[in-house]
């Protein structure tokens, strides 16, 4: 056997000379597969804003802060009837038997002991009102109405959130979707010049290296193909799960962003929903450690009962005929809380540590807010000079493309050249478009937080 057939693993042939079968053998198997993969995308209506709209209405979690929110409403609403007096009726309907027999009647309290045997009925109508109570209630009103502004910017953080988490999946799939139709392009221009390298190698005009080299970079290609498809598929679920509509790679065409601010965005991090969120927090246990303050003092409330009555020795129905006395009370009831006021002095300790708590993740959250803001300032920053230095060089590739273009002749070697330089161009292209992509993203995202500081 030849040495050149030994050292290239062919059959026997002269030195210098493969057999363009075996050359082009995997080169049709890895082309093909990758144009079988790389299914080209069909034109669909596919854009951030519509998303965005569709994420919004289907939200579970925006659903849940709602109805969150809703739930605390109903507890201010609830905790307003404690300024209003009680009322209620009752009745009661029995049968007493005396087995002492001295027939003495005496008063404890609201109960009456009857010494005599008879059936008794007795109605009556109260009334308790809450005179004073030094502010627990308008403490607990307080954080009651806090809570629920809590829970309105919790809601406002909820809907921020998921426009972000929204905008970086919408982006990765663009990214892949760019990248996967820059690589079909390539495909057939990187099929070309392996072919043309594999002629060139059979004219003696080019080395083995050449060759394997050429159609390595096609094999690479067909391989990132099917990965930015996993890539691009991946995504698309992503954003199925928040919009609940399907996305086939194959039907998808996504538009590009479109930042509507500009750069020049400004925020108030204080006015960020969690910040507000967390002050609302500590406000509420400010209320409630003075709630729990207030309550160490005594209460006084006024009561009134009006009361018929009536008896009968035999029957419960004489006994109801007979009710025709009345009679009422009134008074006022001083409450005074001892024992209870060591465990509140406990309580009120806890309120006060759990506001400082809140108050050391204020700060901590206040930094980190600060941080990102800053970061995605910078990188939209770096990604526009990214943007400007790539046109500039896409624009020298594209005059040397012209050049060469013009300068073609027809030979192998000169549109070897051509290809190499139209996949440069390509290549310059996307990685121009991809900087776009994260551009405008980093944009988008500090107009979802300015807007959200507003």
């Amino acid at each position: 056997m030849p040495v050149a057939s030994r050292r290239f693993g062919l059959p026997g042939r002269r030195a210098g000379k493969p057999s363009r079968f075996y050359l082009a053998r995997p080169l049709a198997l890895f082309w093909g597969l990758a144009l079988c993969l790389a299914t080209p995308l069909k034109a669909a209506d596919l854009d951030f804003a519509g998303v965005l709209d569709k994420a919004l209405a289907r939200s579970h979690e925006l659903a849940i802060a709602r109805l969150d929110t809703e739930y605390k409403e109903e507890t201010v609403k609830e905790t307003i009837y404690d300024f209003f007096p009680t009322v209620s009726l009752s009745g009661t309907n029995e049968y007493i038997k005396d087995l002492a027999g001295t027939g003495v009647t005496t008063v404890v309290g609201d109960s009456v002991f009857t010494a005599s045997t008879a059936y008794q009925d007795s109605y009556s109508a109260n009334l308790r009102w809450r005179l004073l109570d030094f502010g627990v209630r308008s403490k607990q009103l307080e954080a009651a109405e806090l809570d629920v502004e809590a829970s309105r910017a919790g809601q406002d953080k909820t809907g921020l959130d998921l426009k972000v988490e929204l905008l970086h999946a919408y982006r990765d799939a663009l990214a892949a979707a760019k990248e996967i139709g820059t690589r079909k392009e390539m495909l057939p221009l990187l099929g070309e010049a392996a072919s043309i390298q594999d002629r060139l190698y059979e004219a003696g005009r080019a080395d083995r290296i050449s060759v394997v080299e050429s159609q390595l970079r096609l094999a690479r290609t067909g391989r990132e193909l099917r990965e930015l498809a996993m890539n691009l598929s991946t995504a698309l679920k992503r954003l199925t799960l928040y919009t609940g509509e399907d996305y086939p790679e194959a039907d998808t065409s996504m538009a590009d962003f479109t930042p509507t601010v500009g750069a020049g965005l400004a925020w108030d991090p204080e006015k960020h929903p969690e910040m507000r969120q967390y002050a609302l927090a500590i406000q509420g246990k400010e209320a409630e450690r003075d709630m729990v303050a207030r309550s160490l003092w005594p209460t006084v409330d006024a009561y009134y009962q009006y009361n018929y009555y009536g008896a009968d020795p035999k029957s419960f129905a004489a006994a109801r005929d007979d009710v025709n006395e009345r009679s009422y009370r009134v008074g006022l009831a001083l409450s005074v809380p001892i024992s209870e006021g060591f465990k509140k002095l406990h309580t009120m300790r806890k309120a006060e540590l759990e506001a400082a708590k809140l108050r050391e993740e204020r700060a901590r959250k206040l930094e980190a807010l600060q941080q990102n803001y800053l970061d995605l300032r910078q990188r939209h920053a770096f990604y526009q000079e990214d943007v400007r230095l790539r046109t500039a060089m896409l624009e020298d590739v594209e005059a040397e493309l012209a050049m060469l273009s013009r300068l073609l002749a027809g030979q192998a070697a000169e549109r070897s050249t051509y290809l190499d330089q139209k996949v440069a161009l390509l290549t310059q292209r996307l990685e121009m478009e991809k900087g776009l992509v994260s551009s405008a993203a980093a944009l988008l995202e500090l107009e979802f937080l300015a807007e959200a500081t507003r």
